[in-house]
């Protein structure tokens, strides 16, 4: 249990007035906004106070402050701040970090707003090691500052392994509201492409004074599924993180929709969307926690994350081999495919004492030369994530002939391939067979449900079965969850797979990611019509041996250069867009690398930082195949920023889209700075019907929404340099821009009129608003002051708010993942954007 502390350590200060009381296994540091007197009304004022020296996890959050002086703060996370040659500047509508895309908002409070304090075993990575190396505290004074003003907050951190991530979901949405209505409502919604579960703790709504109700509804991705509303909450209550009432367990492949109903019956104009008191909102956060951190933005129904964003894979990190914890057994055999549950379990799946060299099948009926002989081992491990030691009994043996590929379904179900046996095979984890695809020992030709040496499965959350078919069909083989056979998925001819040699299914985008192996590509077909949406070449790093979904939906491939000079492996973070790669990170001393699984480092190894995520491979060699992990080991840390090459302006997303050189499909355009720009249509997730094909009756189609945008692509932009294009250099360029400067427009006019009603009745009772803030919790304060029950409690008695009072305007990046420039509810500002280099 967090425990108070005693005992007194005076920090290095930049700015305020910090004092850190320590004990182990916590240590609270207080920052207090330095004497600075203001002159008039709207200030906002900045303090840098440094993070630990040792890396820790920040975890609670307890105000020093009162409405009656102060309108909000906000606590920003940086690498390096803005300012440090003042202990105080003025910060209104200016960065507060080096780097904007880097400005992490860690706390936000107003209307007194009580304190926050995590989930147990949730926190976020300061100091030494992770993106934080310092604090920035702005406060905003809606008055002049009192002389006797000495406000601020104080940070809790923990020594204390933190195993799950606290991320947000974050909504805005631009709009207009007519006049003289009812009822009107502004949905919002984004679909979660992550890399694991994450489990949704608590939310926080924000509208101006048109607002009534603000509600979240979740829906799976399954034909006809239905809106499920999980949360909703008064915007004109106090408006803090309230826990969600029901348990949230949100997939990838889950669609999140906010929506805001608005009373306009007294408007007499239209009403939209903005900063000012005349103006309307709609916002919602939703904390959530999982392994790794995510942070997700949906505008106007379009998700973006920024550049590099938490709890992806850290590009320009060393891949070091993890040996001091993972120990599986010396010798699998001959590998073959490689699982992890996100749960604790690797699943290993080898040969043992089987060989798939020259002689093994004949070439002419693709059987094996050995006749239909089972491997009398049991071909499959059940391993411990963290240590690689057998944590359950193996099985398998007696019931494979070859085996390839494994790979686990939606429904936690095991699904492997046997080449040998010609067969796609679903097994519960414990053994049990469940099915096959497939007629053991009879190769098919490429067009029905007959199956030709399948590499690899993917499954959907309805149940739709996806086959890598495989060596000798040249297709993506389609199944229904009974098993009948749908259809085939291909190539455009002439063009054909060259060995399909794993596979991925992106549900939000509605796209079969497949590895054609010895084309020494990736392919992305539709996963209805098979239409092929974009190539992704891989041969400067490597023939693309498995595939996996990573962070934030991006692709990530095993790439083994098996001819060139040392045989190199890599992993590769594939951009959205078409032809580009993101990331890349050489996988060292691997022989003959055929799988691989990303799964959440121990805490082991990532304390003292932030939990992060390894890999495991699995070779393929004839003798001697071994279980691998990598942990990424990041660059040494100087605590400085990216350097920054130029700083040119660069186009809005709305700029991009509108380009005249921006036409359908992949033709460039070139803007007036001589920037590149490659438009890319991204479509909207396919509506299938009640029998997963494409073409379904419209009456099937998904009526309970009515906001949804089923065919318009939404145009979007890749931007390269001019130089690195002109040369063919075919390596990402984050792009970033700075933030808006009104931090707080979007919710301040809106809560002055309760500061001040609550000041009157407070002054009126003769209690002094200061004294009251000194002597009272948060929730004490909350409800002496608005007459209304303290918040409701989440975990020991604490409210869990994460951002409470003001939020900030939203910043528009350019992501590896999402391949886009976008602009989120940002405004407009003359500010010069910059290039950064990854």
């Amino acid at each position: 249990m967090r425990r108070l502390l005693s005992g007194l350590l005076v920090l290095g200060v930049l700015g305020g007035a910090v004092h850190a009381e320590t004990d182990s296994p916590l240590l609270n540091i207080t920052a207090l906004m330095p004497p600075h007197p203001t002159h008039e009304n709207d200030s906002y004022i900045c303090t840098v106070v440094k993070a630990p020296e040792e890396a820790m996890h920040l975890v609670g959050f307890t105000p020093e402050a009162h409405q009656s002086t102060v309108h909000h703060m906000l606590l920003f996370g940086c690498r390096t701040p803005a300012r440090t040659d003042l202990p105080v500047w003025d910060c209104k509508m200016k960065k507060v970090c080096a780097v904007a895309d880097n400005e992490n908002v860690l706390y936000g409070w107003g209307k007194n707003a009580p304190a926050v304090t995590l989930p147990e075993g949730t926190g976020f990575a300061v100091g030494p090691g992770s993106a934080i190396r310092s604090f920035v505290l702005q406060v905003h004074y809606r008055l002049p500052r009192p002389a006797h003003d000495a406000s601020g907050l104080r940070m809790q951190f923990s020594r204390q392994a933190t195993p799950r991530s606290a991320g947000m979901l974050a909504y805005a949405a631009r709009f207009t509201i007519p006049p003289r209505q009812h009822s009107h409502l502004v949905p919002n919604s984004c679909c979660y492409s992550g890399f694991e579960p994450m489990r949704g703790i608590a939310a926080r709504v924000h509208t101006h004074t048109m607002g009534r109700s603000v509600f979240l509804e979740r829906r799976g991705p399954e034909p006809g599924a239905a809106w499920s509303q999980v949360f909703s909450q008064d915007p004109q209550q106090p408006q803090g993180f309230y826990p969600l009432t029901q348990n949230l367990t949100i997939l990838p492949g889950d669609s999140l929709r906010a929506t805001c109903l608005f009373n306009s019956s007294q408007a007499s104009a239209p009403v939209s969307a903005g900063h000012g008191s005349e103006n309307e909102m709609c916002n919602l956060y939703l904390l959530v926690d999982a392994h790794v951190p995510a942070f997700q933005w949906c505008a106007d129904s379009s998700s973006y994350v920024a550049a590099s964003p938490p709890g992806a894979l850290p590009v320009g990190a060393e891949a070091v081999a993890e040996e001091a914890h993972w120990r599986p057994p010396a010798d699998v055999g001959q590998g073959a495919g490689v699982a992890a549950d996100g749960r604790g379990r690797v699943y290993a799946f080898g040969r043992v004492g089987r060989v798939w060299d020259a002689d093994a099948f004949d070439p002419a009926t693709h059987l094996l030369r050995r006749g239909d002989v089972p491997i009398p081992g049991a071909p499959l491990a059940i391993l411990d994530a963290d240590s690689g030691a057998a944590s359950a009994p193996g099985w398998g043996a007696g019931a494979f002939l070859m085996p390839h590929g494994a790979s686990l379904a939606p429904d936690g179900t095991l699904w492997l391939t046997d080449v040998g046996a010609h067969q796609a095979l679903q097994f519960t984890p414990e053994g049990a067979r469940l099915g096959a695809l497939g007629e053991r020992g009879v190769p098919g030709d490429g067009t029905g449900a007959a199956l030709c040496q399948p590499t690899h499965v993917a499954v959907s959350r309805d149940g739709t079965v996806y086959v890598t078919d495989g060596y000798c069909a040249a297709r993506v083989a389609v199944f229904s969850k009974s098993g009948a056979f749908l259809r085939s998925l291909a190539l455009p001819a002439p063009a054909r797979l060259r060995v399909p040699h794993s596979l991925v299914l992106d549900e939000c985008s509605g796209a079969v990611h497949v590895a054609d192996r010895e084309a020494g590509a990736v392919h992305a077909l539709d996963a209805l019509s098979g239409a092929l949406r974009g190539t992704w070449s891989t041969r400067q790093y490597g023939l693309p041996y498995a595939l996996a979904l990573g962070p934030y939906g991006a692709v990530h491939v095993l790439a083994w250069d098996r001819e060139g000079p040392g045989a190199a492996t890599w992993l590769l973070a594939l951009a959205a867009a078409p032809g580009r790669v993101a990331a890349a990170w050489r996988l060292p001393g691997l022989r003959a690398p055929h799988d691989f699984a990303l799964l959440p480092l121990p805490l082991a190894v990532t304390l003292p930082g932030e939990r992060s995520l390894g890999v495991v491979v699995v070779e393929a060699a004839a003798e001697g195949s071994r279980l691998v992990k990598f942990a990424f080991r990041a660059a040494p840390d100087n605590g400085t920023e990216p350097v920054v090459h130029d700083a040119r302006p660069l186009p809005t997303a709305l700029e991009v889209a509108s380009h005249s050189g921006a036409a359908a499909g992949h033709a460039q355009g070139t803007d007036a700075d001589g920037m590149i720009i490659i438009p890319l249509a991204v479509a909207q997730p396919p509506v299938r019907g009640a029998n997963g094909t494409a073409g379904a009756d419209p009456s099937e189609r998904r009526r309970d929404n009515p906001f949804l945008k089923r065919s318009e692509p939404q145009r979007d932009g890749i931007v390269l340099l001019p130089d690195q294009a002109a040369a063919g250099v075919d390596k990402p360029v984050m792009v970033t821009a700075q933030a808006a400067r009104d931090r707080g427009g979007f919710e301040a006019d809106a809560e002055e009129q309760g500061a001040e009603v609550a000041d009157a009745k407070t002054q009126a009772a003769g209690v002094d608003p200061v004294a009251l803030a000194h002597s009272t919790t948060g929730a004490q304060r909350a409800a002496s002051w608005l007459a209304l029950p303290p918040a409701p409690a989440l975990g020991g008695g604490s409210l869990l708010a994460f951002i409470a009072g003001a939020s900030i305007a939203v910043v528009g990046v350019l992501g590896w993942q999402s391949g886009c420039w976008g602009a989120a509810f940002r405004r407009r500002s003359s500010s010069p954007r910059r290039y950064v280099a990854v």
